[in-house]
């Protein structure tokens, strides 16, 4: 299983790393909607695979991650549900791990199928709250 981290600010890096030092790397994935703190991640001489968040402006936030030397991206899923976000991000070489599938979703009931058409989509994964969706 990915741990997928969030920096929600810059500053946090020299601290997470120290937390995955001690306790062994194990795989690990950082997302971030703040360039600066994906910037810091990059100066380091470790870092696992950094991901920009972002809910808006695809095509801008696809430059961004580029110039971020970002592997993945991490756009609001309803967004990969109603753009062509995901095609071209798989084009430029991300992975696409959509958020905001509650949002997205609405009812709790909707989720399950809102997965599956996220995956008919091609995202490569989901972030989440809910822990007992199927698998796609």
């Amino acid at each position: 299983m990915t741990l997928q981290l969030e920096l929600k600010e810059p500053g946090l890096w020299t601290d997470v790393r120290a937390v995955l030092d001690e306790r062994g790397r194990s795989t690990v994935r950082l997302s971030s909607f703040s360039a600066p703190a994906l910037a810091e991640t990059a100066r380091s001489d470790w870092g696992p695979d950094r991901g920009l968040l972002f809910g808006s402006d695809p095509d801008a936030n696809l430059d961004l991650a580029d110039v971020l030397d970002c592997a993945n991206v991490h756009p609001h899923a309803r967004q990969c549900l109603d753009t062509g976000v995901v095609e071209r991000a798989h084009d430029a070489g991300f992975g696409v791990y959509a958020w905001g599938l509650e949002d997205a979703a609405g009812e709790r009931s909707n989720r399950p199928a809102t997965v599956r058409a996220l995956a008919d989509r091609g995202v490569d994964g989901v972030t989440t709250d809910t822990w007992d969706l199927p698998r796609p």
